[in-house]
């Protein structure tokens, strides 16, 4: 694309002067500043974003025809249905505002730095978002993924996802991350990896080659741990969890997801408690974690999302405890009302991005006054309305969000790992402050302690 003139965007001329942007910043998740600060620049000035790990196949300009374009990442709808990796827009666009609005609300109300396709996409179901396919909504126009995204995430690439349709390739690199200095210029490097045939570089082993040459050597047996892909520390140790839905993978992995709960996990866990609810359950950390480490128990994974679910059951197949855990679709207050008449639970854990105000009524909480619950809340403004629903009739603690440091890395040694990458490994995306207004509720029934 000789024709285009590519700006670069840095401290000097993006808006760093909003609570996101900084929050972002003093944390480095450089991914989710860069969700914001491509809606700003394209806002401002209109044009063609690209994230660093796109491979363009052939030109775009046939792109500019359209007011605004983006696209889907995934057939299946969920949460990330669409993707911001490659978009483009006039200046001034709608959909570009609603973008940036979101984005700060969300933190605002939840103290939490959201993805960019979570964003894109709520964005574009308020416009009225309902199908996979091409179309034009709002004077967005949405391609199918062969033209931006002809592989997925969890897939490697290979030369026949490219079709005629195809622009541009992106290859979910994670280029964020920074990576060692290298002796040899880029442009040799590049000339010397042009004689690697492709059938080597759409390896495993090249792709693994390669997280090793940006995190450094020193990474080698800890990204070959994380590559097998089974839990090497906390409550859950040991099982094998492939994928993660909504969230990070690698805290998962290492042992540190959700660190401020891991007590309270481990005591429940002792209990052996024989029913448990899970709603909101994703990809199955919680819900299979819970089914290999209570057994015998019965666990009822409630997830919305159709591609989540099928997340869980593979997870719960490959643990051995499919049979142990039923899957449902999306939760609902009278659903949840019928399953305690004929299953009651001695646990709940709940994590369902700010419907838990409306599952939880006093109803459900009255009928419910024996069990055990972690909820995790999302609307700040509701929080404390929610706990004083639940302090009525239970003992109620909160625990929120607190700063990662290398001080409470789980792993032993002999596993070396360099300090900024155990940094990265262990972010959350949450802010790190400690000062979170929408804390986890952990409530007990007023007998637990006897």
């Amino acid at each position: 694309m000789p024709d285009y003139e590519v700006k670069e965007w840095n401290e000097t001329n993006s808006p760093l002067d909003n609570e996101y942007t900084q929050a972002a910043y003093q944390q480095k998740a450089w991914s989710r500043l860069s969700n914001y600060i491509r809606l700003h620049a394209l806002y401002t000035e209109g044009g063609i974003y690209l994230d660093t790990d796109v491979e363009l196949v052939r030109n775009m300009t046939p792109l500019q025809q359209h007011k605004c374009f983006i696209g889907f990442q995934q057939e299946d709808e969920d949460i990330d249905w669409v993707n911001t990796a490659i978009l483009g827009a006039e200046p001034g666009h709608n959909f570009l505002r609603r973008s940036m609005e979101l984005t700060l609300k969300k933190f605002e109300d939840e103290r939490e730095l959201y993805r960019s396709p979570a964003i894109a996409t709520a964005v574009l179901r308020e416009m009225g978002l309902r199908a996979y396919g091409l179309q034009e909504i709002g004077e967005v126009t949405i391609y199918p993924t062969e033209y931006f995204y002809p592989y997925p995430w969890f897939s490697r690439f290979s030369p026949d996802r490219i079709t005629d349709n195809t622009y541009c390739i992106h290859h979910w690199a994670g280029s964020w991350l920074k990576a060692e200095t290298h002796d040899i210029p880029a442009t040799k490097k590049q000339k010397l990896l042009s004689f690697v045939p492709e059938r080597i570089k759409n390896t495993f082993a090249w792709s693994f080659a390669r997280k090793i040459r940006d995190e450094g050597s020193s990474s080698l047996t800890l990204r070959a741990l994380l590559y097998r892909g089974q839990v090497l520390s906390g409550p859950f140790r040991g099982m094998r969890l492939k994928a993660a839905f909504g969230s990070v993978l690698d805290a998962k992995i290492i042992g540190t997801y959700e660190l401020e709960l891991q007590q309270v996990v481990n005591e429940f866990i002792n209990r052996k408690p024989r029913i448990v609810y899970v709603i909101g359950a994703a990809e199955g950390y919680y819900a299979v974690g819970l089914a290999r480490a209570c057994a015998p128990v019965s666990v009822h994974a409630w997830e919305a999302d159709f591609g989540a679910r099928g997340l869980l059951e593979r997870t719960a197949l490959e643990n051995g405890v499919a049979k142990d855990v039923r899957i449902r679709g999306k939760c609902t207050p009278q659903e949840l009302l019928e399953q305690i008449s004929e299953a009651y639970p001695d646990l709940i854990i709940c994590d369902v991005e700010g419907a838990e105000i409306e599952l939880f009524t006093d109803e459900i909480i009255a009928a419910l006054g024996r069990t055990s619950f972690i909820i995790e809340t999302h609307r700040r403004t509701e929080t404390r309305a929610f706990v004083e629903r639940f302090s009525k009739s239970f003992d109620v603690r909160l625990f929120y969000s607190m700063p990662r440091d290398t001080s409470t890395w789980p792993l032993p040694r002999w596993i070396s790992c360099a300090e900024e990458f155990k940094h990265q490994l262990m972010d959350e995306g949450r802010v790190l402050s400690g000062t979170s207004e929408t804390p986890w509720i952990v409530a007990l029934p007023p007998d637990f302690r006897r």
